[in-house]
This record gives structure tokens, C-alpha cells and sequence, in this order.
């Protein structure tokens, strides 16, 4: 299963157009943007947060077989490191990436009905999303590029 979320922005994009234009190779940005997105999503994991605000408290009889199992209290989406270990930042000269093959990783993200017949209801903890604050760091990624890229062409 792949789930493809493409977020676009108009000043991030113009920076990479105007490395283009100026033939550099433009994974010299994808590169540190992939960086920042994953920073991005390993930050949302620490501080347990999503667009609207927390995450949603795991249920009773969950917080109750992990304290069975020794992982509660814990944090949440991290009983075990698989999950966000298995989040990865990729790049090529035209995108930057982070994605995951845990099967689970989207309705973790999303929320959903999940388990034997769908009778469980995970609620979204969302952790693929960015901030204002991610936007403008990645958007200084690209334009610290593009100002090494003008001062060597200088």
C-alpha cells in the first residue's frame, strides 16, 4: 500500500525554479529539504502533536495491556521504535520525501477503523503534516542554496 501526499509551496518552489534556471543541481536542495521534513515528523512523535493540537489519549484498555507489558506509561505511537524508526527521508534532483512501509503508519496518521472486522476506531494522531515554523526552515533550506549557488556563480 503507498500513500502519496504532495505539499506544495509557492516560495519553496520558485527557489528551486530559480535553480533550475540557473542549471544548478537542484538535489542540492531536495537534499536538506528531506532533512526537514524528517525533523519535522521526528518532532511531532516527541512532542505528541498534530495540527489541531495533542494527540488524543490512548484508551483505557490500552494504556492498561501496556502497563501489563511494561510500556506504560510510555508515549504514544511508541510502544515499540518501529513506527518512527521505520520513517525515512529520501530525495532525487526533483523531490524531496519522507515515507514509510509500515503498513500501519496511515491510520496511525489519519485514524480509522482498524482490527478484526474494522471494530476498533483509531483516532488520527496526525504526524505528516507541517507547521508554519517547518515551512519557513525548509523554505531557508532552499534559499541557502540558492545563495551559495548565485555567490559561486558570481
Amino acid at each position: 500500500m503507498t500513500t502519496h501526499i504532495e505539499l506544495d509551496d509557492e516560495a519553496v518552489n520558485a527557489v528551486l525554479g530559480r535553480l533550475v534556471e540557473l542549471g544548478a543541481d537542484t538535489s542540492m536542495a531536495t537534499r536538506p529539504i528531506s532533512e526537514d521534513l524528517m525533523a519535522a515528523v521526528e518532532d511531532k512523535f516527541a512532542r505528541e502533536l498534530g495540527p489541531e493540537g495533542p494527540w488524543q489519549d490512548l484508551a483505557d484498555s490500552t494504556k492498561k495491556a501496556r502497563e501489563k507489558r511494561g510500556t506504560w506509561p510510555g508515549k504514544k505511537l511508541q510502544e515499540t521504535t518501529r513506527l518512527l524508526s521505520s520513517i525515512q527521508p529520501f530525495y532525487d534532483a526533483s523531490e524531496a520525501v519522507v515515507g514509510t512501509n509500515v503498513i500501519y503508519a496511515m491510520i496511525q496518521n489519519w485514524g480509522g477503523q482498524a482490527g478484526r472486522n474494522h471494530a476498533t476506531t483509531i483516532p488520527a494522531r496526525e504526524y505528516f503534516w507541517l507547521s508554519d515554523e517547518d515551512w519557513q526552515r525548509i523554505f531557508e533550506s532552499a534559499e541557502s542554496v540558492l545563495d551559495r549557488v548565485i555567490a559561486g556563480a558570481a
